[in-house]
């Protein structure tokens, strides 16, 4: 790990957030649980992790975080795949850095925190 980061996640599944907030403060990162009305009253972050039930129908939710952040957002979602050909295009057009297709490991976890 270069650095440690503080990092925002707004996930709803109780399983998933905790193993990522574990995941993640085990490798030094600050990490801060939030709910979506909680994250757009704040700031400060380094990286933000939102978990998007549908890609495409979370646009505006994308959108409403990139007006008041400015740290690059890692789009989790059980409907795209990290490697798929169409979550890269997807990505750019949401203006979300990278989309880490659940379900993920470790390591593609950290990978995507390194690579925004």
């Amino acid at each position: 790990m270069s650095r440690a980061y503080r990092i925002a996640i707004v996930e709803g599944d109780d399983l998933i957030r905790e193993i990522v907030q574990r995941w993640l403060s085990e490798a030094g990162h600050t990490v801060e649980v939030r709910s979506l009305s909680a994250l757009l009253a704040g700031n400060g972050f380094d990286v933000i992790l939102v978990d998007v039930a549908s890609p495409r129908s979370g646009a505006p939710l994308i959108a409403a975080i990139r007006a008041v952040h400015q740290a690059p957002i890692v789009m989790l979602s059980a409907r795209l795949r990290s490697n798929q050909a169409g979550s890269s295009s997807l990505a750019r057009q949401l203006g979300v850095k990278a989309v880490l297709g659940k379900p993920f490991s470790r390591e593609e976890l950290l990978a995507a925190i390194e690579s925004v």
